[in-house]
């Protein structure tokens, strides 16, 4: 999934997969690698439940490893959601997070039909080059490609009457002007949630 920041991206991905979520890693904006692997321990420590901080791993390899043992018992009980959010940031220069990831999904992942992994970026140039047309490890593994725009002003409209607020048109514009309406509309997206 792609779309410009604030969009709803996060939103409309916690709001379809919530009852099977068991991972989810956002990254830290402008840090490089080692702030990230910190970053992905602390996340993969919150979906333990573990009281006990885990060891950072030396690289994305090695966080790859981890995510993997955490996953395997999980995966073959239940249906599981991993879900990697502004996923180019992620990719610092010099810390091969894509070709470990790459190898992650084709090795590991891809052996389980119980496993969803889901990516998100707000740089729809980077996701579409590095990941959608992927000549590498990549090609061919996205099954859905969704992008994701704002509302229309129609979309506002009929989103804030359906929350109760009612505004006449010529204010829904100058609020859809100042500030847009965020949520993505979950409705548009129902054979995507129902093909879940």
């Amino acid at each position: 999934m792609y779309g410009r920041r604030r969009v709803g991206k996060t939103f409309l991905i916690r709001s379809v997969y919530s009852k099977h979520l068991v991972f989810e890693f956002t990254r830290v904006h402008n840090a490089k690698m080692p702030a990230q692997l910190e970053n992905f321990s602390l996340a993969l420590q919150t979906a333990m439940n573990s009281p006990a901080k885990l060891a950072v791993p030396a690289n994305w390899t090695a966080a790859f490893y981890d995510l993997q043992n955490f996953l395997t018992p999980v995966v073959t009980k239940k249906r599981a959601v991993i879900f990697f959010d502004e996923f180019p940031w992620i990719n610092s220069p010099k810390s091969n997070f894509l070709k470990c990831f790459d190898h992650f999904c084709n090795t590991w992942a891809s052996k389980y039909p119980n496993l969803t992994v889901v990516i998100c970026g707000s740089a729809a140039s980077w996701m579409i080059q590095k990941v959608v047309k992927d000549k590498g490890g990549l090609h061919n593994r996205v099954i859905i490609l969704m992008p994701l725009a704002p509302f229309t002003l129609k979309e506002t409209e009929s989103y804030l009457k359906s929350r109760s607020i009612n505004l006449d048109r010529y204010q829904v514009l100058q609020l859809f002007m100042v500030m847009g309406i965020e949520r993505p509309n979950l409705s548009l997206y129902k054979p995507f949630y129902e093909a879940f």
